[in-house]
């Protein structure tokens, strides 16, 4: 595959305003209060399809698993979990992502 070699010209950048960007902010280096997106887009419709209905049946599974563990620990009083689980924030974990996975190691340094 061929690489992809990206300059300036090819990105729009658009600032959050400082301050505005997380509570990182101030252990990142440089322009952390800037979004830069592509001019063109870089990945196609069917890849991102694919991709986000993969991270979509990850969080279900992962939704649908939290419920039954929760069901049986629902007696147990000593159950304190105030955490959300990654399911529960509407994240998948590139991990539970094997295509996904497979996608960015055939494209990450080629691409990006």
């Amino acid at each position: 595959k061929d690489v992809i070699l990206w300059s300036n010209d090819d990105f729009d950048s658009h600032s959050v305003g400082k301050k505005n960007s997380g509570p990182d902010e101030s252990a990142l280096l440089y322009n952390s209060d800037v979004i830069f997106q592509t001019k063109h887009p870089i990945v196609s419709k069917n890849e991102c399809e694919a991709l986000i209905h993969e991270a979509r049946k990850a969080i279900t599974d992962g939704l649908r698993h939290d419920g039954e563990v929760r069901d049986i620990t629902k007696t147990n009083k000593d159950d304190n979990r105030k955490n959300p689980t990654n399911s529960e924030l509407g994240e998948a974990k590139v991990s539970t992502l094997p295509m996904a996975r497979e996608w960015l190691k055939e494209n990450l340094q080629s691409t990006f």
